[in-house]
């Protein structure tokens, strides 16, 4: 049986086994450089994800405050328009 069929973590094994030979050190030296490499690239993918994630929105919150500036004018005149309609409706309303 190999390491790494029988040992899951192979550093744990090298520092807690005093009774290896060199060519297991090896081997397990190997096996934990493998393992970094492959965590590297998910760590750098994942990183890489993340940023253009946090592009992507902080695009879309410059094109939604340039999009509300352009439009501010029209907007306040909108509800400038709404409010004056409810205060004429509401004074025209006879009590009963």
């Amino acid at each position: 049986m190999s390491i790494k069929e029988a040992c899951p973590e192979p550093m744990v094994y090298l520092y807690t086994n005093s009774t290896f030979d060199s060519s297991e050190a090896n081997e397990i030296i190997a096996l934990n450089s493998e393992r970094y490499e492959r965590n590297h690239k998910r760590m750098r993918s994942l990183y890489l994800s993340m940023a253009v994630g946090m592009g992507c929105m902080f695009i879309g919150t410059l094109i939604g405050l340039i999009v509300l500036a352009c439009h501010y004018d029209m907007l306040y005149q909108e509800m400038q328009l709404v409010t004056a309609n409810a205060a004429k409706t509401n004074s025209q309303k006879v009590p009963s």
